[in-house]
């Protein structure tokens, strides 16, 4: 199933550009989907997900033609 993925720049997701198209397997969670794309581990831990605009859960499944997006919380002061 085809899904829209995003993400933010400081994630590292191998072999796939920010705003593409990715062809994955039908029921993945985000969990999965963070594996698939080979999100470094420590990353994984505090990374944020939205399916189609909506916060998700790690086990939240995706549906078919989502928009996902991924971002790491952000610091400053």
């Amino acid at each position: 199933m085809k899904i829209h993925i995003e993400y933010a720049a400081m994630l590292k997701a191998k072999g796939v550009a920010t705003g593409s198209e990715l062809d994955i397997p039908e029921g993945i969670t985000i969990s999965q989907l963070l594996d698939h794309l080979q999100i470094d581990q420590a990353h994984q831990k505090t990374v944020t997900a939205f399916i189609n605009d909506r916060r998700a859960h790690r086990d939240d499944p995706i549906p078919p033609d989502a928009r996902v997006f991924l971002t790491l919380p952000i610091s400053g002061g």
